[in-house]
């Protein structure tokens, strides 16, 4: 098993990477913030999800991609919690209290804030997605 070094260098300049469990690659996308877990969704389905910072809403997104695993450089403790709930391992760099945009709270997140549902959270990021 790889640690989370390996699966960053991996990622590269990439934004999402989401791997097989024998390290091959499914899905790899460029995008900012939650676009490309969004774009994967119903595309394809990994066990190991590499990705540059995950909140509560890329948790989520990352629940519903059936993950098994996750390695970031950035991660809520919020995030933490909802992928230990749905007994997804994770492994990061850094964790902090939560994720900011522009010195706020990302939207994202705000939307999420007090949901435990992932099918609810889901459908509230996409709307605000969509709303942008």
């Amino acid at each position: 098993m790889k640690n989370v070094h390996e699966y960053l260098r991996m990622l590269g300049e990439d934004s999402v990477l989401i791997l097989s469990k024998n390290n091959e690659e499914i899905y790899r996308s460029v995008g900012e913030g939650l676009k490309p877990l969004i774009e994967a969704l119903g595309k394809v389905r990994g066990e190991i999800v590499v990705d540059r910072v995950i909140g509560a809403a890329a948790a989520f997104l990352i629940v519903a991609l059936d993950a098994e695993e996750v390695y970031s450089r950035v991660i809520s403790s919020r995030g933490v919690k909802i992928l230990e709930a749905n007994r997804i391992r994770w492994e990061a760099l850094r964790l902090v209290r939560s994720i900011l945009k522009e010195g706020k709270e990302c939207p994202f997140e705000r939307a999420v804030r007090g949901v435990k549902d992932p099918y609810k959270a889901i459908k509230r990021i996409l709307e605000v997605y969509e709303g942008e």
